[in-house]
């Protein structure tokens, strides 16, 4: 059976540490809405639909909200989820980085996303974000979008010291 996702990520979600399936991804929008860039937290619920729990704010700079896109969402070993957002803006005051914001509570609120990178460096290779151990891939990994089981050695590095560090 097909379901449609209310969220859209290149990254697709990823078992949390207690089971959970989490997708943190663009909110699907219609053809009349094409400049909407809702980012939200939709968890997978027990009909195996997913279902949005939580909006993260706008990406926001000095000179107004950006457009965010392909977020990518980790959960670390103690709980917390961290979302890196690719936010652009092509106008007078250029904007193409990575936002990143966390969740400490499980996905119900998440901080106010802060530039991470320099406002025109780009967006580092999927996904954004600090680096997994291979030891961890079993317990992080994606899923497979076939199966929606766990695929074994799929995730992709992120060093940032200063997240997991904390």
């Amino acid at each position: 059976e097909i379901k449609k996702s209310p969220v859209t990520s290149p990254h697709g979600p990823f078992v949390a540490n207690d089971g959970r399936v989490i997708w943190v991804g663009r909110v699907f929008v219609s053809d009349q809405e094409k400049n909407a860039s809702d980012i939200a937290l939709a968890e997978m619920d027990e009909n195996e639909n997913f279902v949005i729990k939580a909006l993260i704010a706008p990406s926001v700079d000095k000179f107004g909200v950006g457009f965010s896109c392909e977020p990518h969402a980790i959960e670390l070993p103690d709980g917390r989820i961290i979302v890196a957002i690719r936010v652009q803006r092509f106008d007078e005051h250029p904007l193409f980085t990575v936002y990143i914001c966390e969740s400490s509570d499980g996905g119900k609120t998440f901080t106010e996303p802060r530039m991470l990178i320099d406002r025109l460096a780009g967006s580092p290779p999927p996904p954004p974000l600090p680096a997994r151990l291979p030891t961890d891939a079993g317990r992080y990994g994606r899923l497979n979008r076939n199966t929606m089981e766990p695929r074994q050695g799929s995730c992709r590095g992120f060093v940032f010291a200063g997240i997991i560090g904390r």
